[in-house]
């Protein structure tokens, strides 16, 4: 299972990319190590620290961090263990009361600060209502974990249902499929319950007195999905190989310097982030969790920018939403240098779209309101 999750292209992109959403996983996945080892006050202390930490590194993992505090806290309660879990339950509560005091000054600033919206208020969007409210929009390179992953529930809930190490690898998928709002990148945290999952109906299978048959059909199983994970990261590890000409930073930053004015405002995609900054102007990303009409009005509200920066991953209704708040004006178009071989070309017949290049529109444009009251 280990070398499936090393070629898993959300979890290893994230890991490269360098995101909390890992450390968080590693605090809590520390926690529920913690608990399957033993359950004395001292390991309560530990179990409430780790969970505390995975929370406050991002929020999002407390909608699988607070499921595994109740299952444990009631495990506690029914074997008797009052003192373990008075301990989780006030080990927990004062860390993150610490926090709050530190980050907030009290308790009721805490719950304005992910209840109520700010400077974006005409949007309607709080803290809270930005990553909550569950989606299960899958990549389709997840598609074979997923299945084989379901199967693997049907395979192993009837002779494991009674046992708790089964639900706390079992919880945090429906969690996270029902309350994580952007389940693109954060499914990293998801992805390795997932594979364990696997791995125990694996194991179940390969030690089982069964038929050959059914043994060859779990290694195959295993083989696929093995197949589709390595498969999918050579296909990207290939193509980033392949298109480091079209990517070169250096040759998007000169060209940038040439038709973008210094200390201008720039609404784009993140790729031209650096080139932007370099060029002495201020940037914000064109797309977040917010729907594209807030994004679009809090930027003519608040940043009134100078220039879009889109790229072909910009979809039409970013650009459309833009058009009700800005007119455009003269627009750019930097194309990079590529670089024709036989492995960019092979890339180019798969019948799936990769997005590398560095290509990109700048376009001048000015807030409506400001362009009306002139």
């Amino acid at each position: 299972m280990t070398i499936l999750l090393a070629f898993d292209v959300i979890f290893v992109q994230n890991a490269h990319s360098g995101r909390m959403d890992l450390v968080a996983l590693a605090f809590f996945l520390g926690a529920i190590n913690l608990h399957l080892t033993g359950h004395s006050s001292i390991k309560q202390q530990f179990i409430a620290l780790l969970g505390t930490l995975a929370v406050l590194t991002t929020l999002r993992i407390a909608i699988l961090v607070l499921p595994f505090f109740a299952l444990v806290f009631f495990t506690n309660i029914k074997n008797k263990q009052y003192q373990q879990a008075a301990t989780l339950l006030l080990t927990s509560m004062l860390l993150y009361a610490i926090w709050i005091g530190i980050g907030f000054g009290s308790l009721s600033n805490f719950l304005a600060a992910y209840t109520q919206s700010h400077s974006s208020s005409f949007t309607g969007h709080t803290l809270t209502s930005s990553f909550l409210g569950g989606n299960f929009s899958i990549p389709f390179h997840q598609y074979p974990m997923i299945a084989l992953g379901l199967m693997s529930i049907a395979l192993l809930f009837k002779q494991h249902y009674q046992q708790q190490k089964f639900w706390l690898i079992l919880l945090p998928i429906p969690f996270f499929y029902l309350l994580v709002k952007d389940t693109g990148a954060y499914s990293a945290l998801v992805v390795p319950f997932w594979y364990l999952i696997i791995g125990m109906a694996f194991e179940k299978q390969a030690k089982a007195n069964t038929s050959c048959l059914n043994r060859l059909t779990a290694f195959g199983a295993i083989a696929l999905l093995l197949g589709v994970n390595g498969g999918v990261f050579l296909l990207k590890s290939a193509t980033i190989a392949t298109t480091v000409p079209q990517r070169n930073n250096k040759q998007l930053t000169a060209w940038v310097s040439k038709h973008l004015p210094a200390q201008s405002r720039v609404v784009g995609d993140d790729r031209y982030y650096y080139a932007v900054i370099n060029n002495h102007s201020d940037f914000q990303y064109i797309q977040r969790v917010q729907s594209n009409e807030a994004r679009a009005h809090y930027h003519k509200e608040e940043f009134q920018p100078n220039y879009l920066f889109i790229s072909s991953q910009t979809t039409p209704d970013i650009i459309e939403a833009y058009k009700q708040h800005f007119v455009f004006g003269d627009t750019f178009t930097y194309t990079p240098i590529t670089q024709q071989n036989m492995v960019t070309r092979l890339i180019q017949k798969i019948p799936m779209q990769i997005h590398t290049s560095l290509e990109g529109t700048l376009i001048q444009v000015t807030p409506k309101k400001i362009l009306e009251s002139n």
